[in-house]
């Protein structure tokens, strides 16, 4: 049960932070912080407006989907079946859980600056950060360790650009790429939990003997 406290502490603060937020409880906070994050079209250098924009574009979901389903690929060549579902599965379920929470908690986008990015639904929590951070932590976790020593940072580093594009570009409150980045983390970890679970009872079956095998 210990590996499941992690997750669900984690989803907890997202759904108090989404009360909070409700309740203009964070609006100070995202407002001072928004102010100096966001860029502004003419005033801020194109080069970091670019690279916010690429880092929002490695986040969308063609990108996203494209990638994991290379590594589904390759964790099926590598025996690894549960890990490739788990690799389908859990980024697509945390972007419906956060689109879900987008429609309970109901918030509108920021207005203190003009977009650098169309979006067309609600603000809490961020889309982008809860799927970049449950892909990309997911990946990390799902790597073998020798390959995982050089590409975890790297690949949570990708994470944080990707949810820090997004208040950057005005599209997000910065209380809104928090509460994603720790929902997708949540759900990267809830994903690797079971695979762990599952390669295990595998492990076990092979290693059981004819003579124990049910019906022998």
């Amino acid at each position: 049960m210990r590996s499941w406290r992690v997750p669900v502490i984690l989803i907890g603060l997202v759904l108090v932070m989404g009360i909070l937020v409700s309740f203009g409880l964070a609006d100070t906070f995202d407002r001072a912080i928004l102010r100096m994050l966001a860029l502004r079209e003419g005033k801020s250098p194109e080069a970091l407006i670019d690279a916010a924009r690429f880092f929002s574009w490695v986040g969308n979901g063609q990108q996203r989907i494209t990638l994991m389903l290379l590594l589904a690929a390759w964790l099926v060549w590598q025996k690894r079946r549960a890990a490739a579902i788990a690799a389908l599965v859990v980024p697509a379920l945390a972007g419906v859980t956060s689109t879900l929470l987008k429609m309970l908690f109901g918030r509108a986008r920021p207005d203190l600056v003009p977009h650098l990015d169309q979006v067309h639904d609600l603000s809490f929590p961020s889309g982008h950060a809860t799927s970049g951070f449950a892909t990309f932590v997911l990946i990390a976790l799902l790597l073998p360790a020798p390959i995982a020593k050089w590409l975890k940072v790297p690949l949570i580093l990708i994470a944080c650009a990707i949810a820090l594009s997004r208040p950057m570009l005005g599209v997000h409150w910065p209380s809104d790429i928090v509460a994603g980045g720790l929902l997708g983390v949540a759900a990267a970890l809830i994903g690797v939990t079971m695979v762990a679970a599952r390669e295990k009872r595998n492990a076990g079956e092979l290693h059981q003997s004819p003579a124990d095998q049910p019906g022998l």
